[in-house]
């Protein structure tokens, strides 16, 4: 079970499979205009817990982690983002017929994962002009998985 309220809070059961397009924005919230990822363009996931200090490892075994919130993400951009619980690295080779990233969940990426509250944060690097650039495309909104 996968659902997306309509201000991106996701709920899933853990150990399930889903797949949903990311539509990143170029444009205004009235006005909304489809960036296509090109060339060396990447899209980062991350999902980091609310505050928990433990997680399973792949056999099942409570591992603890530091007493501090973890952050999710991309670990070239901000050293914090090295306690992700779950990282996600998309590119051009990840769009639909429309030109939005897919954003694809296998059961092994949350299957470990204690239910309860954490957050996910995506951000993309892209390249405009021979710089990059680093922009939040979705900033810190609760990921939910129930058991």
């Amino acid at each position: 079970m996968l659902t997306i309220s309509n201000n991106g809070i996701i709920t899933v059961n853990r150990g399930d499979d889903f797949s949903v397009p990311l539509f990143i924005n170029q444009g205004t919230e009235l006005e909304p205009v489809r960036y296509v990822l090109k060339g060396t363009d990447e899209v980062y996931l991350g999902i980091f817990s609310a505050g928990a200090n433990y997680l399973l490892d792949t056999e099942g075994t409570i591992i603890f982690i530091e007493d501090e919130i973890t952050y999710l993400g991309i670990p070239e951009i901000d050293i914090y983002f090295e306690n992700a619980v779950v990282r996600k690295t998309f590119t051009k080779d990840d769009l639909n017929e429309n030109g939005d990233v897919v954003v694809e969940f296998a059961s092994i990426d949350t299957r470990f994962l204690l239910p309860g509250n954490y957050y996910y944060q995506i951000r993309a690097k892209i390249t405009k002009d021979s710089k990059e650039y680093i922009n939040t495309i979705v900033k810190k909104t609760p990921f939910i998985v129930l058991s």
